[in-house]
């Protein structure tokens, strides 16, 4: 199956370099790869889970912030302490699986895709100038114009 994909993917990429300049055909990946991220990251992530743990630890943060603040004694402020990194930590457990499973998209379109931009051209490109900059320039833009709207329904 994935060789059937590559497959396609490579005949799609070969028409569209025929059709557009390389750089261009880059963009238009990295917009595909950067949408199809944004859409597994939406399905995958437990959204209300990941808020109410935001919310307590926002809430624990605030709480240890008030303890400094006033001079609480040292074992008090500690565990609030030890409370906002594990709430933190528990953030950061629920996110990192979807997380992950939406980085699947551009490692398969880079696989697939597989040509460098100097395949396509005659003269060397600068690094901030380089396919991978604008690939993963407008996939990362992508994405996070894709989750913002997401985010609102």
């Amino acid at each position: 199956m994935i060789a059937a994909l590559n497959h396609i993917v490579a005949q799609v990429d070969h028409q569209l370099g025929i059709l557009m300049p390389w750089w261009l055909v880059l963009i238009l990946w990295g917009l595909i790869a950067g949408g199809l991220s944004a859409v597994i990251y939406w399905l995958t992530a437990p959204e209300k889970r990941l808020a109410e743990a935001r919310k307590e630890a926002a809430d624990a943060r605030l709480l240890l912030n008030r303890y400094i603040d006033h001079d609480a004694e040292f074992g008090r402020t500690m565990k609030q302490a030890w409370t906002s990194i594990r709430l933190s930590l528990k953030e950061v457990g629920l996110s990192a699986g979807p997380t992950l499973f939406s980085c699947v998209p551009g490692l398969v379109l880079i696989g697939a895709v597989g040509r460098t931009p100097q395949d396509r051209l005659v003269v060397d490109l600068p690094w901030w100038c380089s396919g991978e900059a604008v690939f993963f320039a407008s996939a990362i833009l992508a994405a996070l114009a894709l989750r913002r709207v997401l985010a609102h329904r």
